[in-house]
């Protein structure tokens, strides 16, 4: 039965990371040059949690997909304490809790 695994980026993902990105980039008919593939690599790869976070899906071994994602703070409330989760209660509402490990 095939696994799928998805996980942080690390830097020996780089080419399988490079092929799916430059996929991405072709289907939005774009290009971007070399020096913006290594700022963004080197981006999702940091341990700066003010930078963009990259995943990788792996299906059996195999790199099958990526995703960039952006941690910021919440835009109407003051900072949350590490570890808050926060939930949808409706569309316009939002419930956070502290959630300890």
């Amino acid at each position: 039965m095939p696994t799928i695994e998805i996980r942080n980026l690390i830097a020996s993902d780089r080419s399988a990371w490079e092929i799916l990105w430059s996929k991405y980039l072709e289907f939005y008919e774009t290009s971007l040059p070399t020096s913006m593939f290594n700022l963004a690599f080197e981006r999702l790869i940091s341990p700066n949690e003010n930078e963009y976070t990259g995943l990788i899906a792996l299906l059996s071994g195999e790199a099958v997909g990526i995703a960039h994602t952006l941690k910021h703070r919440h835009g109407w409330k003051s900072d949350l304490p590490s570890g808050s989760v926060c939930k949808r209660k409706r569309s316009w509402a939002w419930s956070c809790k502290r959630v300890d490990s």
